[in-house]
């Protein structure tokens, strides 16, 4: 295998066919089921803008400056390999472009686009019923979802082979070594070919011995980008009711309960695991409430409707208003640690010297002791006895298969917000007005932490959100004051 180039030896200009099928189409309906209640619905097909990375391999280069000769010591003279006067005494590496042909980019690890790629769409869909309660209140239940078909992702086709690593006993899960693995290295056969220059290839010595259970060894990793494999999904069933204006009082409040999930693509490149999971995104519920509330006193209102226009000028015309929003917290991604059971704690329950714990604090891992023999070291960090469950009970540290495609899992924080504002009105002449408002936002100062639960094993405060080192995510209380004038 190797490189080949747009335009040359008669390949296409292009990275891959022109897609004519890009419709975008658009439906929608309301019916009147009878005076009081609606039904409507819809469906939209949406086309996304690709994404396409430029490829210059063999057409971009780059001269590496050496500020030290290797055969002197630092401190002695003559260090300066590279003198200001002289940078670059062998001169520029210049790309060769197309020359090379198959040898292009040995060792660097190319990527390329899928020839059949097609562009990403994606389907939106609602079917909803609004009802009238009262003359003031109306309810509104939806089913909302989304649908991303044929998204980008990329896919290493020049992987290690997994059975070479099995056979290798790497895994301390199944009472292997990991230095079997990570010990195993073969003298390099490509060190010092001329054509491996610009890679590591060039200069290494040794290999890992994986690299050579690869189709194609003399590459690294292949990338092929814009495979047309993943997809994500979202449905979602959403409340809103309407309290409308009576009294003076307005009421509006939303619940979203949902589900964002993605898939496609490999969660593990070498052992061929499918990716799912929840999206990043992800909040299960969202609430919000807000509303406004003009204070009955003063001139023509409930209260003291006949006050005279200087007493009405400091008691009249009051407002006030709120926004809650409640939401859930979003996955936490446990990287290179996967589950083998659900850690999740109750974070407002749970504290720990002062911290809000999110995970169970009691973690393993395998460690090697005098004479390479490894063991399981259960790291005492033990908050409500769990360390006593044993082995098979929490997280261990693994670079191999990850089965952690979940839909359910730990999740950060939940997010809760308040923002308040206190407004009067004032009526200076007919038909002029001026509102003068105080807006207080996180009116509680409630803090929200920007990171998540401390995923380091080896650390005290492994599952932990250490609430010093970046300090909240959301904004500490604020508030302002400003004028608004209506005419």
């Amino acid at each position: 295998g190797g490189v080949t180039f747009l335009g040359v030896n008669g390949n296409p200009r292009q990275a891959y066919s022109l897609t004519k099928t890009n419709f975008q189409p658009r439906v929608g309906f309301a019916y009147l089921l009878n005076d009081k209640t609606v039904l409507r619905g819809g469906f939209g097909n949406s086309v996304r803008s690709p994404q396409n990375a430029p490829n210059n391999a063999g057409f971009s280069s780059s001269t590496s400056y050496i500020s030290s000769d290797p055969n002197y010591p630092s401190g002695v003279m003559p260090n300066v390999a590279n003198p200001i006067n002289n940078p670059f005494p062998q001169g520029l590496v210049q790309p060769a472009g197309s020359s090379e042909g198959m040898l292009t980019q040995l060792g660097q690890g190319p990527f390329f686009l899928n020839p059949k790629y097609r562009t990403p769409h994606f389907w939106n869909y609602s079917l909803g019923v609004e009802r009238q309660l009262s003359g003031h209140d109306v309810i509104n239940i939806s089913y909302v979802g989304t649908r991303l078909y044929g998204g980008d992702n990329g896919d290493n086709i020049n992987h290690w082979s997994a059975s070479a690593i099995e056979a290798k006993n790497c895994n301390p899960d199944t009472g292997g070594r990991w230095e079997n693995c990570n010990n195993y290295n073969v003298a390099n056969p490509f060190l010092g070919n001329a054509a491996f220059q610009g890679s590591s290839d060039y200069y290494n010595t040794v290999l890992s011995g994986f690299t050579f259970t690869q189709p194609f060894p003399e590459f690294g990793g292949i990338t092929e980008w814009q495979l047309n494999t993943s997809n994500t999904w979202y449905n979602s069933l959403q409340v809103v009711a309407d309290h409308r204006l009576s009294q003076g009082f307005v009421l509006h409040g939303t619940w979203t309960y949902s589900r964002l999930m993605d898939s496609g693509g490999m969660e593990d490149q070498t052992f061929r695991i499918p990716y799912r999971h929840l999206d990043g995104n992800d909040h299960s519920h969202v609430i919000t409430i807000s509303g406004v509330y003009n204070l009955p006193i003063g001139r023509g209102h409930a209260i003291l409707p006949h006050m005279n226009r200087v007493l009405d000028t400091a008691i009249g015309g009051w407002e006030v208003g709120s926004l809650f929003t409640l939401e859930s917290g979003s996955p936490w991604s446990l990287g290179s640690k996967y589950m083998l059971h659900d850690p999740y704690v109750h974070p407002h329950i749970q504290k720990d010297d002062g911290y809000i714990r999110e995970v169970a604090a009691c973690v393993e891992q395998w460690v090697e002791s005098p004479g390479g023999v490894y063991s399981m070291q259960q790291l005492q960090y033990d908050y409500d006895g769990t360390c006593s469950k044993g082995a098979d009970m929490e997280n261990v540290e693994s670079w191999m298969p990850n089965p952690n495609n979940v839909s359910q899992g730990v999740r950060l924080l939940r997010n809760d917000d308040l923002d308040v504002n206190l407004s009067k009105n004032f009526a200076l002449v007919e038909g002029f007005h001026l509102q003068m408002r105080l807006e207080a936002f996180n009116a509680p100062n409630h803090p929200l932490w920007s990171q998540g639960p401390d995923g380091t094993i080896q650390d005290s405060t492994f599952g932990e959100v250490e609430k010093g080192p970046w300090g909240q995510s959301n904004t500490p209380r604020e508030m302002q004051l400003s004028a608004k004038v209506v005419w």
